[in-house]
């Protein structure tokens, strides 16, 4: 079990993601590039920055990656692979 949750940490951790936004008009851009994890310390940072305060992440999976709405319901963050 333990073994088991070393691999999952690592994989998390090493597995090359891209961060992009999506602006209420559909258009895209890449905030970061990194691990997944750092990826979701970068939407908190983003949200900071905007004062949005987001109260619940919903995650869609994607084919290649996730999909994440913080609430705002137009605007949205993908973590894709790279």
């Amino acid at each position: 079990y333990i073994i088991q949750l070393f691999v999952i940490l690592i994989f998390l951790r090493s597995n090359k993601m891209k961060l992009l936004f999506e602006n209420s008009r559909g258009e895209k851009r890449e905030l970061f590039s990194g691990n997944k994890q750092d990826c979701f310390k970068h939407i908190k940072k983003f949200l900071d920055e905007h004062n949005f305060k987001s109260y619940y992440y919903q995650i869609t999976k994607l084919e290649n990656g996730e999909r994440i709405d913080v609430g705002s319901h137009t605007e949205f963050f993908y973590i894709l692979e790279e």
